[in-house]
């Protein structure tokens, strides 16, 4: 299953439009625009994909800044060449879990 996003089709400034997939094809065309992310296994092993996606949909409105700037500047985030379905490479964001978790404040302690 693959989908393609453009501005005109969905009538949205690419500015203001964040792609989080977790199959690089699937973020073709707007790489600028997109955070990659692990599969999901399941299982015994923790997974800290969505704390760390809170963190940076969090991070990303209080910078006010459009997508593409906030993601280049992103400390849970490295830009990365990854192999897609076509055979080529993509230079994608990907999300660092371990990175949003070492930032993370617990809140509790601070009262």
């Amino acid at each position: 299953y693959q989908r393609r996003v453009h501005g005109g089709l969905v009538g949205r400034d690419l500015n203001y439009v964040l792609i989080i997939e977790n199959t690089p094809d699937c973020v073709r065309g707007h790489e600028d625009n997109g955070i990659l992310v692990s599969d999901y296994e399941g299982g015994e092993s923790s997974d800290n994909t969505l704390p760390a996606i809170t963190q940076l949909l969090e991070d990303l409105v209080g910078s006010r800044l459009p997508v593409p700037q906030y993601l280049a500047r992103s400390r849970l985030l490295s830009r990365q060449n990854i192999p897609t379905d076509l055979g080529d490479r993509l230079s994608l964001y990907c999300l660092n879990p371990r990175k949003a978790q070492e930032a993370r404040v617990n809140r509790d302690l601070q009262k």
